[in-house]
């Protein structure tokens, strides 16, 4: 099997363990060799694996080893999410393999970016386009025609309707509802249970039924 480092010892890091392990039961593809997070999780969360620590440091350290393990990104923060793939990258590594739940409803026209992770209970329809580094929660769905841009989020039960775009670095709170056509702004935010019933602009945070604009997100130097 393959070595695998998850990257994010958070809850999304712990269960995409869990779907490396489904993934695992059909097929044995994968051998986790741990978590890596600069921040010390609690280890009894860890479903029994190691915490490796720190991103870089652990990484050259299994690197320098000799082992060339492939690396899940699982952290569900769309920035934070984009600024480790960026600093792996600058580290040279290149094997980011999308993880998809091998029960998952999904169709064949259905085109789905490295790096992505796609979680049980999932319902992705047709001529859906998953981006690069994208997330996809527990018991989502995706409907027809419908573009999830690079770096985007999609939380646990949420509805994204037909011919929807879901823009670069987007974040879609639990149980949101995208209506039919409609658009999600690069690194917006829709808040958990609103509904969009018309365009949400980029980095803006929409919250409530219908989705309105609650504020603008602070654009820094560093985001540009």
């Amino acid at each position: 099997m393959r070595p695998l480092v998850i990257v994010g010892a958070g809850g999304m890091g712990r269960e995409t363990a869990w779907l490396v392990e489904r993934i695992n039961a059909r097929k044995p593809t994968w051998n986790i060799l741990g978590f890596v997070d600069d921040r010390r999780p609690d280890e009894s969360l860890l479903l029994g694996y190691p915490y490796l620590g720190p991103v870089r440091s652990s990484l050259n350290k299994i690197i320098h080893e000799g082992i060339r393990p492939a690396v899940s990104v699982a952290i569900g923060d769309s920035k934070a999410r984009f600024g480790v793939v960026s600093g792996l990258f600058n580290m040279g590594i290149r094997s980011f393999p999308a993880l998809i739940d091998p029960d998952i409803d999904v169709h064949r026209s259905v085109n789905i970016g490295e790096g992505s992770i796609i979680c049980p209970g999932v319902i992705l329809t047709v001529n859906v386009v998953i981006g690069k580094f994208v997330i996809v929660n527990v018991a989502s769905s995706i409907s027809h025609e419908s573009k999830l841009g690079d770096f985007s989020s999609v939380m646990t039960g949420v509805r994204i309707s037909g011919n929807c775009r879901i823009g670069h670095g987007a974040y879609i709170g639990s149980g949101a509802v995208v209506l039919q056509g409609r658009a999600v702004g690069e690194a917006a935010v829709v808040g958990a249970g609103a509904v969009v019933t018309r365009d949400v602009e980029p980095r803006v945070v929409s919250v409530g039924i219908p989705a309105r604009i609650q504020r603008w997100i602070e654009v820094k130097p560093d985001d540009r």
